[in-house]
């Protein structure tokens, strides 16, 4: 057993974590080596998270089970000390200007257990149940952090997003995957269309008493995106009908800004168009240059005033319905641990195109992936994007494939390199953070969730990370619940459902130019969501 370290002095509580998106707090740790702020020139070095890859702690933490299985110990710990927890991860954690990365237990916290006495108790006692599992090389951080659902909230909130090309004015509108959308009763509760799926007869005497069953076409998302907590019951196949709640795409404060931001360019572009012709003097180009950029100036500003009309027709929510909710499991956990968080928006014909031309469609912008991955990533097969840098999403990964380690070079107990190593890359299209691409953790990651009124839930997630080459990167932002998880093969991985931040930024102490940044992501990979979609009576296929 480790002599008990010092508690960590008010340098090193704000900046040990110095480089992660949310910057949260060091509450404790269980190691003694002694911490000093790390400076390159006049600034400090930043840390950086990364997948744990080839470790002895992997198949302990995901396969072991019982109440003598490390990940059941050390939740009988938080639970014993009546701990204010949020999610335990395993992670690598280093500098980012160093190959050394240890393997941590990493545990998030509330106000409730943000004392070093607490800290240290817990961190401790999990130190001890790692060595008896012969993990010496692991210690123990307790963290101030806070993990929520990454919805849009209630109250205000300015997001900065860049202006669209004239070609993507209308994505908000359209049928592609990552759009926002939100309950009818709720329009600025925003989260994302995540997946279409088609709903396929579980028996003959369903096909032959529901005929239209295979003909609905419904889209994935999280219950949270679309039923307050306060909202209680669950509707499924053979029990009441839902209560009619209707969707609209995208919610209110995306619509509102969007509407205001096409309307500017239109605007700017009609009076670039009005002095067109002291421009054209002005300017020392030949004559045919001079007429292909008034040509794509006027094409700018049709698309722009057509995106316009097109937003004031839907103006009123009841102009945007693209569905309902028929079907919403209640918040649950299943037999493997896994949390079920999903409710399925059956599409509206009328307001589609025909159902035979939907196809779960990601905007990729910004380079195609063969070029952004062929170097950095161990997978054998990259998607190609269509000819509008749409990426068509077919199949799904597995979580065996998720979980697998896939480089047998990180088996050197604290050797990790970011630029050596080969990642399971993974991407998102969220309606706060737009594209961004990430990690996924090989170890499965814990959260409890409390809800008002009902138990305490303890949950199993895929933890998913920025890309750790990326500075103070981050893979999803507050109103990203719902998208759909992708791997750069094309394939679908799952659903974002919440991530892990520090909760000061939360209430609005500080920091809060960080728009709610998050350090990591949970996603609940949809082999999950379909097994449990089939124990409801569901059957569901990627359409």
């Amino acid at each position: 057993m480790d002599d008990i370290p010092l508690a960590p002095t008010n340098d090193e509580r704000k900046f040990y974590y110095h480089g992660f998106p949310s910057r949260p707090e060091l509450v404790a740790r269980s190691s003694t080596h002694t911490w000093s702020r790390r400076m390159h020139g006049w600034l400090p070095v930043e840390k950086t998270v990364g997948a744990v890859g080839e470790h002895s702690i992997v198949p302990k933490w995901n396969d072991e089970t019982g109440p003598d299985s490390l990940r059941q110990q050390v939740i009988n710990i938080l639970h014993s000390e009546q701990a204010d927890w949020h999610t335990i991860g395993i992670l690598r954690i280093g500098y980012v200007d160093k190959d050394v990365f240890p393997v941590i237990l990493c545990i998030a916290v509330g106000q409730g257990s943000s004392t070093w006495e607490q800290g240290i108790s817990l961190a401790m006692q999990c130190r001890t149940v790692l060595e008896q599992h012969g993990l010496h090389d692991v210690h123990c951080e307790i963290r101030r952090s806070h993990a929520f659902n990454l919805t849009r909230r209630k109250f205000p909130c300015v997001i900065h997003q860049d202006n669209f090309a004239s070609g993507t004015l209308l994505h908000p509108l359209s049928d592609q995957l990552g759009t926002s959308m939100t309950a009818s009763d709720w329009p600025t509760r925003e989260g994302k269309k995540g997946l279409y799926l088609r709903r396929k007869p579980c028996s003959a005497a369903l096909a032959t008493t529901d005929a239209d069953a295979e003909e609905e076409v419904y889209v994935l998302t999280c219950r949270h995106v679309c039923f307050d907590e306060s909202e209680r019951g669950k509707w499924l196949p053979g029990s009441i009908a839902a209560p009619e709640k209707k969707v609209v795409q995208p919610g209110e404060t995306t619509f509102t800004m969007k509407a205001k931001e096409i309307e500017a360019v239109k605007n700017s572009l009609q009076s670039e168009g009005t002095n067109a012709n002291e421009w054209g003097s002005t300017v020392f180009w030949d004559d045919s240059r001079k007429q292909k950029e008034l040509d794509r100036e006027n094409k700018m500003l049709r698309d722009s005033t057509q995106a316009f009309e097109l937003f004031k027709k839907r103006q009123g929510l009841e102009s945007r319905i693209i569905g309902s909710i028929p079907y919403a499991r209640a918040y649950n956990i299943r037999g493997n641990q896994e949390l079920s968080d999903w409710c399925l928006i059956r599409l509206d014909s009328e307001a589609h195109e025909n159902f035979s031309a939907l196809a779960n469609r990601v905007l990729i912008d910004g380079g195609d992936l063969y070029d952004r991955f062929r170097l950095k990533s161990s997978a054998t097969k990259i998607a190609m994007l269509d000819d509008d840098h749409a990426l068509q999403l077919r199949g799904m990964a597995t979580l065996a494939e998720l979980t697998q380690t896939l480089d047998s070079r990180h088996g050197t107990l604290n050797s990790f390199s970011l630029q050596d190593s080969k990642t399971f890359f993974v991407g998102k299209r969220g309606r706060s953070s737009g594209l961004t691409f990430g990690e996924v953790n090989q170890v499965k990651s814990v959260r409890r969730k409390v809800c008002d009124g009902t138990p305490t839930l303890i949950a199993t997630e895929l933890c998913i990370l920025a890309d750790a080459r990326k500075v103070d990167a981050s893979f999803s932002r507050c109103g990203d619940s719902g998208a759909c998880v992708f791997d750069i093969a094309g394939r679908v991985v799952g659903t974002v459902t919440s991530g892990v931040g520090r909760d000061t930024i939360l209430i609005g102490e500080d920091d809060f130019y960080l728009d709610r940044a998050v350090d990591i992501t949970y996603v609940t990979p949809l082999e999950w969501s379909l097994q449990d979609m089939e124990s409801c009576g569901l059957m569901m296929d990627i359409l």
